[in-house]
């Protein structure tokens, strides 16, 4: 959903995610946004990948409430939102 830290929401993603509540809204059914990455950031750059655990220095915990905050206010409006939750399994 965030391709690089601290910065915009990938478009394809948004639009996939919104399609997936308006089909959801169609069939009268709820859904729950539950991003399951158990607290990793994966970054890749075309070449190679990197693995970031949240805590560290290179993914803080800043970055983690930047993702939570766009993804609100991103579908923070959809009528057929249930709820957030959290990875219940961290790295």
């Amino acid at each position: 959903m965030q391709p690089t830290l601290n910065a915009a929401l990938d478009a394809t993603e948004v639009s996939r995610l919104h399609a997936e509540f308006t089909n959801a809204r169609a069939a009268g059914l709820t859904l729950l946004v539950w991003p399951k990455n158990q607290g990793f950031y994966y970054s890749y750059d075309g070449t190679t990948g990197q693995r970031m655990i949240l805590g560290d220095a290179a993914l803080p915990s800043s970055a983690f409430a930047d993702f939570w905050s766009r993804m609100a206010t991103e579908f923070g409006s959809e009528s057929n939102l249930e709820g957030w939750d959290l990875c219940n399994e961290p790295g």
